[in-house]
Order: structure tokens, then sequence, then C-alpha cells
């Protein structure tokens, strides 16, 4: 279980933990956003009324002076300015209430200002107000003498006893808010340290346990990950590393691979426990009969394979490989009865038949193979042609990983032409070029095998594409010339196969009706043929036409022509020379031809090089044909010089 290692009570606590204390933490945020939003707004509204409260002795010095001359009604702007002032003093003693109220200076003035009386004293302030706004009425009524008692009132009133006990107000107002906004400050930063501390608390208790927790879990995984389950052994995985930085570091090694005989009947007749018990057994014998420098991994299934470092004579990975043999022959107890075990084996040695782990696995594999057809349970070697195509296979492929675009890679078209030698050509198809830098030409099958193994098959085949249609553009397209290209199962099967191919397609300034799809006879066949049915499919209905190349000499069912529709059948090489010795083969090819053309297709020859194989073909009915007898592969440019020269073409300027 994959958090075994965790446990998932612990898991569960930790989760819990988590996810209280993001509660908190959150909780806390809020909280202190909210103190910090009212602490603002009360900052603001302390600014305003501390403002107005200090300014209030002054106002009343003001009214106080300005009243008797205000009195008199000769000084109209004097009396003005009395009236603006009283009216800014009650909106001022309105805001030094709100305040005092908040915070409870009206209830406890405390011991320094209980001699105020906060109450009387605003009650007092007002009055005073509304006595300076009643000096404009008395003065417009003409009661000159009360507007003059009124106006020496204020300035006594004001001047000797308001003024000082509103300045000792304000200073205790003053007082009373910071002393509630210090409180509140520092309830703010208690919050703040709080929620640092339970952030702090989290990483000790919470993260700190859970990252080294993930941190083992991550060591199992990747243990499990390269580790075979059932024995214990490496799996593929990291036996192809362990190789491969073995190899990189030059060091001569010998390499078993190992497998398994009578394990399917065992599996078959007794069931999987009984296999899987097989399988254990192999594994411990194989650990036991080779040294502790050893390295053994399964492959998979029944396969498995060993490889020692040091070992460099054939002789010696011999010798280890039959006592290895010997004791994977030996019986294993399984349910008060034995299983019959036994093993095949083949060796292969580095540097002398590989240089790479993934050829020298080939080579063994190879060897393994003509270990079986001697028989079973003996020990095989690869042979010399065999080691040389793996080192071949091996240098095509470092060539391939290299870069993401194969340098030197060059595209060649070769015209399919009517047999009566009639008209233009059919189409082109394209033919890959390349050469290795040591190996020499290599031939495009044997290129796309190695791409296709390795992964690299889908940007070999878009490389090959845009160089083909670069060539395929300096030929005249008025009479539906059409370029066939050859296309592998993971080309077909790609997730953006259609879309980009049509992207090439528009990028050439062409489309799919100037496109033939040509795939093996395996693409139509077995499960490949359901997955890449549909893909074939889709690009027939863009408009492409779909071909089937080296038709009859695999082993395609003709159920198969009633699958995608095919637009193009080319019979395969052998089959077209045979048709030119053989009457038998010949009316083999004839009713193949009409079989084909019957069903839609049209059909062209391939790989003709003679006269004989050119006039087997008119008497099969076939009218198109391909091969070096009648043009070989050329450049876009030479093909169009070619055709004129030859007259199949009519001069006319390529659009």
């Amino acid at each position: 279980m994959p958090w075994g290692d965790l446990g998932a009570q612990a898991v569960r606590r930790l989760t819990r933990a988590y996810l209280l204390a993001l509660g908190l933490l959150a909780a806390l945020i809020l909280a202190g956003g909210l103190l910090s939003g009212d602490l603002l707004r009360r900052q603001n509204e302390k600014a305003a009324a501390l403002h107005a409260a200090a300014q209030l002795p002054f106002t009343v010095q003001r009214i106080a002076r300005l009243a008797p001359v205000a009195a008199t009604g000769r000084d109209a702007a004097a009396l003005a300015t009395v009236e603006e002032e009283a009216r800014a003093m009650l909106g001022a003693l309105e805001r030094w209430r709100a305040l005092a109220e908040r915070t409870g200076l009206l209830a406890d003035p405390g011991p320094a200002f209980r001699h105020l009386g906060f109450r009387p004293l605003l009650g007092g302030a007002e009055s005073f107000a509304l006595q300076a706004l009643a000096l404009g009425p008395l003065i417009e009524a003409g009661e000159a003498r009360f507007a003059a008692q009124a106006a020496e009132a204020l300035r006594h009133e004001g001047q000797e006893h308001l003024a000082p006990l509103l300045r000792d107000g304000a200073n205790a107002l003053a007082l009373r808010t910071e002393t509630q906004m210090a409180w509140i400050q520092r309830l703010h930063g208690g919050l703040l340290t709080l929620a640092l501390l339970l952030l702090g608390a989290q990483a000790v208790l919470i993260f700190g346990p859970l990252t080294r927790r993930i941190g083992r879990l991550a060591a199992r995984l990747e243990v499990e990950a390269r580790t075979d389950s059932l024995t214990g052994l490496m799996n593929r995985r990291a036996v192809t590393e362990a190789l491969a930085l073995r190899l990189a570091q030059g060091e001569p090694l010998a390499l078993i691979a190992v497998d398994l005989d009578h394990f399917k009947e065992a599996n078959d007749a007794e069931g999987h426990e009984a296999g899987d018990a097989l399988l254990r057994a192999a594994a411990q014998r194989l650990r036991r009969s080779l040294r502790r420098t050893d390295i053994v991994g399964r492959l998979g299934g029944d396969e498995f394979v060993a490889f020692l470092p040091g070992v460099r004579e054939e002789a010696e990975v011999r010798a280890i490989a039959e006592r290895v043999r010997r004791v994977l022959h030996e019986s294993v107890p399984y349910r008060n009865r034995r299983l019959r075990l036994g093993a095949t084996l083949g060796v292969a040695l580095a540097p002398g038949d590989a240089t790479t782990g993934e050829a020298l696995l080939r080579a063994a594999d190879a060897a393994l193979v003509r270990a079986k057809r001697a028989g079973r349970g003996t020990v095989g070697r690869a042979a010399p042609e065999d080691s040389a195509r793996f080192q071949r296979e091996a240098a095509i492929a470092e060539a391939l990983s290299a870069a993401e675009e194969l340098p030197g890679l060059e595209v060649h078209l070769q015209p399919l032409l009517p047999l009566d030698g009639r008209g233009g050509p059919f189409a082109v198809e394209s033919l890959a070029r390349w050469s290795h830098p040591e190996l020499g030409p290599i031939r495009a099958p044997e290129l796309f095998a190695v791409a296709q193994r390795i992964g690299r098959a889908v940007p070999l085949g878009r490389q090959a594409l845009a160089l083909a249609l670069r060539e395929f553009s300096a030929l005249p397209r008025e009479e539906g010339l059409r370029l066939c290209v050859n296309f592998c199962s993971a080309e077909l099967l790609a997730e953006d196969g259609v879309e980009a191919l049509g992207a090439v397609l528009r990028a050439a300034g062409l489309d799919f009706s100037c496109l033939v799809v040509e795939v093996q006879e395996e693409s139509l066949s077995g499960r490949s043929g359901q997955r890449s049915g549909a893909a074939l499919g889709a690009l027939r209905a863009a408009g492409a036409w779909i071909a089937v190349d080296d038709f009859g000499g695999g082993s395609l069912s003709l159920g198969a022509l009633l699958g995608p529709r095919l637009d193009l059948v080319k019979l395969d090489r052998a089959l077209v020379a045979r048709m030119a010795r053989e009457p038998e083969a010949l009316r083999l090819g004839a009713g193949l031809v009409a079989l084909l053309r019957h069903h839609g297709a049209e059909v062209v020859g391939k790989g003709v090089e003679t006269a004989a194989e050119g006039a087997a073909l008119r008497a099969a009915g076939c009218r198109i044909a391909q091969g070096d007898a009648l043009a070989p592969p050329m450049t876009g440019a030479e093909l169009l010089a070619w055709l004129r020269e030859n007259g199949v073409l009519e001069l006319r300027s390529a659009p």
C-alpha cells in the first residue's frame, strides 16, 4: 500500500491539525483585518474630533470678543462672524459628544478630570453657542439693550469660565482616546504575533513531519518503481539504467538473458500461484548462483537478465551460464509436489558484441533465439552477423537521437508511370536517402525501422515529408499529380497526426488532395489495423488517397480490404519478379489485379527492373508501374528535366 509507511492514522491526524491550523490562521488574519479597518476608522474620527475639540476654546474666545461689537448692530461683519463661529461650535460639540460617549468619558472622566462634569460642560457650551446665535434676532427686533446684556454675558462667560474648561476637556478627551487607541493597537499586535507563532508551529509541528514522511514515501516509491514486486529483483527500467551506466564507464561485462522453460505449462495447469512460485524460485536461484557484484533483474513475464561486470572472455561467461542453467533445471517444491523448471540462455559480451545497453540486450536476445532453435535448456551465443547488425542499428539510433532533425537527410522522387507509355506520371513517390558518416548509405526501411523502435519515427517522418513537399513543388500539377508518402503506425497514431500533417501541407501551399498516404500491410491488420483505421478514415475524408505498399509480401488477409477504402495498391517487388518468371505467379497476379480493381483500387507494379517484368504486369492487366527500369529516383528538378527529355511531359511552366 503506497501510504503504508506514513500510516493512515498519522496522515489523518496531520490533515486535521493542518486544517485546524489553517482555520485559526484565517480567523486571526480576518480579525486582524477587521481591527486594522476599525483602527483606521477610529483614527480618522479621533483626529477630526480632537481637532474640533482643540479649536473650541479659541472659537469661544472669538465669539466672546466679537459679541459686544456685534450687539451694537453697527458692524454686520462682526455679527456674521459670530453666527458662523456659533454654528461651527455646535457641529464640533456633536463630534466631541459622540467621541466622548464611545470612549466612556461621559460616564467616567477619571479622577483627574472628574471636577469638569463633562455633561454640564457640553450643555453649557451648547447654550453658549445658542445665545450667540440669538444676538441676530434680538438686534433685528430692536432690543439693543437686551442684545448688549447678552453680549456682555457671552464675553464674561466665554473668557472667564468656558474657554479654560473646554481646554481642560479637550486635553481629557485626547488622553482618553490615546489610551483606548493604544489598547486596540496592542490587541492588533497580539493577534499578528499569535498568527506568526501559529505559522511557526505549523512549520515545526506539521510541515516538518509531513515533509519528512513524504520524503521517505518518495524514496520508497522510487525503490518500488525500480523493483519487481514479485521477485524483489530489479525491473526492466532499473536494469536498463544500470547497464547503460556500466557501459558508459567503459567497463567490460557479460550479459546473460534467461528464458524459463515449462513456466507456461505450470501457469496454465496449476494456476498463477504456481507460476509465481516458479518465478520466485528462479529469482532466488539466480541470486545464489552469481557473484554478489553481479546484477540480476526481471524484464517481464518469465524473462530474466543478469550482467556480470569484469567478465570479458566467452569461455568464462559460458561456464557461468552453464552453472546457472543447471541450477535452474532443478524442480521446485510446491504444495507437496514438485514443479518442473528449466531455462534457455543467451550470452553476449561488451564491448565485443555491442557498446550500448539496448544493443547488448538485443544481442543477448538474439543469442537466446538461437539457443531455442537448437533446443530447450541450452546456452546460445549471438552470431557475428547479429553483433554487426546490432552495432549498426545502435550507431543509427545514436545519430537519430543526437538532434531534433537528422542532418543530411534527403528525399528523391520516383514517378509511377503508365505501362503503355502514354501520358504523364500517375503520381510520384518520395524516397528518403541518408548516409551515415561511418556506415555509408542507409536504406529508408532500415532507417525508419530503427527510428520507430526508439520513438523517433514521428519527427523523422515529418522532416522527410517537408523535404518531399519541397521537391514536389518543382513539378507541374495541372493534371492532378499526387505525392506518395510512406507513413508508419506511430505517425498514423500520433495524437496530432492529421492536424500536424495539414499544417505541413498548408505551409507548402498544398492540401490533402495532392497526397497519397502509403502504409505497410501490418498497418491494416490485427490490432494495429483497428487503431489506425480511424486515422486513415480521417485522412481520406480530408481528401487524401490511401495506399497499401508491398501487397502480397506479408500476411495481410483479403478481409482487410473491407477496412478503410484503398485507392492504390502496390504489388510487392518479389511477386512482380515471380510473375515474369512463373506462369502460375502470373495467373495469380492477374487474379489479384482484377480483384483489386473490382474493389475500386488502382494497382501499381513496384520495383520493375526488367522489360520482362513490365511485360508480365501488362499481361496481368496492370496499368501503372514503378521501378528503375522506367525511371530512377531523382530530385524534383531532375525529374522535371527527365520527363521533358523523354517526351513524357509537355513543356510547361511549373505553377
